[in-house]
């Protein structure tokens, strides 16, 4: 994978992401479910905590593949783990896990 230099913990986490789907050995053949298990291998993995930045970016990310790529959640076999990251996303923008943008 080729990565941008590492600046903000926005890019820190798109990285750890790619990786995520390296360590995961995607992919899969539903890419709902691998960008799902991709940010929570990031999330997981992180030294960091996520910033209000970096919940937006999954969060647009994740609304990227629904509404202008046309994949459905509702056509996953399982959805365990984008109930999780929906779960996550949720609770980092309430602020339970924000810290200052970096």
């Amino acid at each position: 994978i080729a990565l941008p230099p590492i600046r903000t913990r926005r890019d820190y986490f798109a990285g750890l992401h790619e990786f995520g789907h390296l360590a995961l050995g995607h992919p899969t053949g539903c890419v709902l479910d691998d960008e799902a298990t991709a940010n929570l291998w990031a999330l997981d993995h992180a030294i960091v905590p996520p910033t209000t930045t970096v919940w937006q970016l999954i969060d647009g990310c994740l609304f990227d593949y629904i509404y202008f790529r046309g994949r459905d959640p509702a056509l996953m076999a399982d959805r365990s783990a984008w109930d999780e990251l929906q779960a996550r996303i949720r609770n980092g923008h309430s602020g339970t896990e924000r810290v200052p943008n970096a």
